[in-house]
This record gives structure tokens, C-alpha cells and sequence, in this order.
């Protein structure tokens, strides 16, 4: 958003100065040091991940991307950190009225698979500039990956039944519902029916497949729920879109009684632009009692909705009970990744070379909260049929597999074109076809086989003798 006189807005131009003051004393004292120009390699490494996820689909790299070349401390910015004390010489000052990043930029696509405590992004550049990225690059990436990953585990929960993303309710906030929907867009899911969706995601829009919602409001603003329904077959089906009818506004046995009087009433209706939506209730039990109730009636060709806060592990029972219902939607439970609330990442410093050339290899020795030093990459290992077998934590002139790690900026500058929404989705298909079939699984842990090479290995022992040995 880009409101900069409201105090409950964030421009771009705040994002530099998102982040604590010891940020910045550490760039003062290098700079001051005349540390500035040694060039440092971090590492940003997500360390755990929810008990029945058996994966994570990496997101937002073109964000990230974008975001950083444009990434500057504005006059208003100067001002507010010499009254600070975080400006404190003319030296730092240039350097911030200046700043560029200059480094480069080595991550994974948009859609690749990864694990815990692999390192997805790595940046290397002058130490004071990969140092001020600290809170952007632990942030940047935490809600596009979620929303991705927990997005695919619906669509896996579906067993190939309609699933329907997107909703603009409960998000944790607006910027959040963008995310929602590419996520969807990228998975190829059914996005909600929400204009702003359809400006960013779907450029081609025929009135005939938007489905509208006929929902609560819209019934209590009747007398009757028979005169809410009478009204849509009047009036509204002159519109020739598609209708979600929420038969539970009073009682939903009720309801549905009602709506199957009134339908059949009226000459001339196709049923198969109906949908009955389930939204209270035991939800997996009044759908069996709908579908019989319909098909009673001479109704099969109106389908059968389910909501109600589902999430991949309801939805994973039910369509394993072979429930049915037609299309799957997921809010609440989806937007707010609400068995993955925290997002564990962390950007740890992994080398440092001097002016001088000396380098020094750097590592966080602390049990359970190690990190490896160097430069590092991710080499992928495939069996014959083509699925992931094993990861490979190395040295980057190692080659022990596929690199997963690409160079996506270059001495500040992008290297080659932004990727478009359909090549990221094409992406997605590639690397979830690599996926065994035991990883898609809802509630069973699977442990995928993470290692580190014998040269990381040997360089980590180094550094214990040094420092703690």
C-alpha cells in the first residue's frame, strides 16, 4: 500500500527502516572500522516445519527481487537516524543517502521443492549492505511460502475434486489476499470470486462462469428465505451467471426444503447452474443428506458446496469417506496457515572476505541452532523414476546433483527477465511431478534424506577446533 500521510500504512520507502537499531550500530562501527568493503555471504535457511507438512514450495523471489532494487533511505530517513545517533559521520551519511545494493543474489524458482535447513537464498555483498537486508529477507519470503505450500496441501487433500482459494475474509491483512490468490492462480485452483482477482489473475472474464453467493444478508433482507429464493429464479437468474445458495441461514433441512419447492416451480431452469452450499453444521454428514435429498427430488444436477472452516485435514477425511461434494472451499484455515503460524527463518552470515583477500569461513556453532559456513549450494539427487531422492548440502564448485540454487541478481542488476505467473506455474507442475506420492500425504510425517558433504562437514570441524575446542 502507498499512503505515506497515514500512520497505519506502510510505503516502500519504510521498509529500510524495518529493522532494529543494532543493525545499524554494526554498520556504523564497520564503517567507522573501515570494515565496509569486506564482502560477507549470507545465508537465509528456514530451520523447522509443521509436524504433517513433508514439504515447502519456495515463493517470492520476483517480489523480493523488485523490492530490492528499489530498496533506499529516503531524506526523511536520514533525518530520523541522525536524531537517533545511527548517522553519526559524513561517511555513514553518504553511504546511506547512496545506498544501492550492489551484490549479488543466488535463490531457488518460484515452485521448488525444499526441507529445513537448507539454505534458498544467498546473498553475497559489501558486509554493511547484506547486513541492513536482515528483517526484509527473514520476512519477505515467510507468507508467499506458507500460503503456497498449504495451498498445495489442499489441493492434494481434494483428491481432484473442484477447490476453490481466495477468500477476502479473515486475512490476516489486505496485501495478504494477493498472495491467496496467486497462490491459487499458480496452482491452478478456482479463485474466489472477487473482482480485484480477476483484474490481477484473470484477464479473460465471461459472466456465465462467475458464480455469486447467495448468502445470508442477501436472504435476511427478505421477509422470507422462500422470498429470497423466489426473487434469484425471478429476477436474478437473468443475469446468467452461476449461483452459490446458502440454504442454512434458519435451519438448514429447512432451507433446503424451501429451495427444492421453489426450483422445481420454476419452468425452464438449468439446475446445473446451482450449487448448494454447506456452511454449519457436520458438515461431511448434511452432505450426504443433501445429495440424497436431491437426487430424491430429480435434482442431480445441482451440485453440492462444502465450507465451514475447512482445512486439508477435514478435507482429507471427508473425500477419503468419498463425501458428496463437489467443490472444496478453504478460508479461514487457509489464509492464516493455521498450523503453520510461525515461520521459523533465519539469515545468518556465512563468510566473510577482507579487503585484504583473507577469507573467513563463518558458522553458528550453538547445538539446535547450527548453521554452515561458506558458500554453499543444494545439489538434488533424482531416482530413475524421476522423483526426489535426497538433498545434498555442498560447497558450490562440489557437484554431488542438480543445483537448486540459480543467480538471480548480478552486481545489482537482475539476471535475465522477471518470470511470468505461467512460467512459475509451469515450474510448479515440473517439481511437484518429482514429488513421491508418500509426501503428498496429510497425516503422515515423511522424513526426506538431507545431507552435508564431506568437504561442508570437514570445513565445519574446522571451525569447532577454533572456536571451541
Amino acid at each position: 500500500m502507498n499512503c505515506k500521510t497515514k500512520d497505519y500504512e506502510i510505503d516502500i520507502s519504510d521498509i529500510p527502516l524495518l529493522e532494529y537499531t543494532n543493525i545499524f550500530i554494526s554498520n556504523l562501527t564497520w564503517i567507522n572500522r573501515g570494515i565496509d568493503k569486506d564482502i560477507a555471504t549470507f545465508d537465509l535457511v528456514v530451520r523447522d516445519m509443521p509436524e504433517y507438512w513433508n514439504f515447502y514450495l519456495f515463493n517470492g523471489l520476483e517480489k523480493f527481487i523488485d523490492m530490492l532494487l528499489n530498496f533506499k533511505y529516503d531524506e526523511e530517513a536520514i533525518k530520523l537516524m541522525k536524531k537517533m545517533g545511527l548517522i553519526d559521520s559524513k561517511k555513514t551519511e553518504s553511504f546511506y543517502r547512496n545506498f544501492k545494493f550492489s551484490g549479488d543474489v543466488w535463490a531457488m524458482k518460484d515452485g521448488a521443492i525444499f526441507f529445513p535447513g537448507e539454505p534458498i537464498v544467498r546473498i553475497t555483498a559489501p558486509l554493511v549492505e547484506a547486513n541492513l537486508l536482515t528483517a526484509f529477507v527473514t520476512n519477505v519470503f515467510g507468507y508467499p511460502i506458507r500460503i503456497l505450500s498449504k495451498t498445495a496441501r489442499l489441493k492434494f487433500a481434494t483428491e481432484g475434486t473442484t477447490f476453490i482459494a481466495a477468500s477476502i475474509v479473515r486475512l490476516p491483512g489486505f496485501e495478504q489476499g494477493v498472495e491467496v490468490a496467486r497462490a491459487a492462480y499458480l496452482l491452478e485452483a478456482n479463485l474466489g470470486a472477487v473482482p480485484m482477482f480477476f483484474r490481477k489473475f484473470k484477464k479473460n472474464v465471461s459472466v456465465d462462469k462467475i458464480f455469486t453467493n447467495i448468502n445470508h444478508a442477501f436472504i435476511k433482507s427478505f421477509g422470507t428465505e422462500r422470498e429470497a429464493f423466489r426473487y434469484v429464479l425471478d429476477v436474478l437468474l437473468e443475469k446468467k451467471m452461476l449461483f452459490w445458495v446458502m440454504i442454512d441461514t434458519y435451519e438448514i433441512k429447512k432451507g433446503l426444503d424451501i429451495f427444492i419447492e421453489e426450483i422445481k416451480a420454476t419452468p425452464k431452469v438449468d439446475y446445473k447452474r446451482f450449487m448448494i452450499t454447506i456452511d454449519s453444521g457436520n458438515v461431511k454428514e448434511l452432505a450426504f443428506y443433501v445429495r440424497k435429498t436431491l437426487d430424491k427430488n430429480g435434482l442431480r444436477d445441482i451440485k453440492i458446496q462444502a465450507m465451514s472452516n475447512l482445512d486439508e485435514y477435514i478435507i482429507d477425511d471427508m473425500a477419503k469417506d468419498k463425501t458428496p461434494v463437489d467443490c472444496y472451499v478453504s478460508a479461514t484455515a487457509l489464509i492464516n496457515v493455521v498450523d503453520n503460524p510461525r515461520f521459523e527463518a533465519v539469515y545468518k552470515m556465512a563468510e566473510l572476505i577482507h579487503e585484504d583477500g583473507n577469507i573467513e569461513q563463518k558458522a553458528k556453532l550453538t547445538k539446535g541452532k547450527e548453521s554452515y559456513p561458506g558458500r554453499k549450494q543444494i545439489f538434488r539427487v533424482y531416482d530413475k523414476n524421476g522423483k526426489i531422492k535426497e538433498d545434498i548440502i555442498g560447497i558450490e564448485s562440489e557437484k554431488l546433483g542438480v543445483p537448486m540454487l540459480h543467480k538471480a541478481i548480478s552486481r545489482g542488476k537482475r539476471v535475465g527477465k522477471a518470470k511470468t505467473l505461467e512460467e512459475i506455474r509451469e515450474n510448479i507442475k515440473k517439481e511437484l511431478k518429482t514429488l513421491p506420492t508418500a509426501f503428498k500425504a496429510i497425516k503422515k510425517p515423511v522424513k526426506y534424506k538431507v545431507t552435508v558433504s564431506k568437504k561442508l562437514s570437514k570445513m565445519v570441524e574446522g571451525l569447532r577446533v577454533k572456536h571451541i575446542n
